[in-house]
């Protein structure tokens, strides 16, 4: 994810996690208690809402408060055109490639996932 074409670093994992899991769902809403038990099931209720709205803070710090759109019992991704999503791009360009264009996106997403490999390449493990 680049936010004004500069990456999105956020330190805390389970923060990455609630991002991940509302990037994945643009627009959806997700109850607090449901993501306070997907993210944290060993804690108690109280404990795990502790720790979304610490996760959620730490994400708003990061991204800004443009991005989340969150009220007492809800939370929301909201995607907008500042925000770069490589899953969203991903998507969109699935919808209408070619196999080349497709393994072209899967070796630039490899690369930036796995950037310590050095080289990647999704066309030896992925054939048309």
């Amino acid at each position: 994810m680049r936010r004004d074409g500069q990456p999105v670093a956020i330190a805390s994992r389970p923060a990455q996690a609630l991002l991940a899991y509302l990037v994945l769902h643009p627009g959806a809403c997700h109850r607090r208690k449901r993501l306070a038990g997907l993210l944290w099931p060993e804690s108690d209720e109280a404990s795990a809402r502790g720790n979304l709205r610490l996760a959620l803070w730490r994400i708003n710090k990061t991204l800004g408060n443009a991005c989340l759109r969150a009220d007492r019992v809800l939370i929301a991704f909201d995607a907008h055109e500042a925000c770069w999503i490589d899953v969203a791009t991903l998507e969109r360009t699935s919808a209408h490639a070619s196999t080349d264009e497709l393994l072209d996106s899967l070796r630039a997403f490899c690369l930036a996932l796995l950037p310590a490999a050095g080289s990647c390449a999704p066309s030896e493990a992925i054939t048309p």
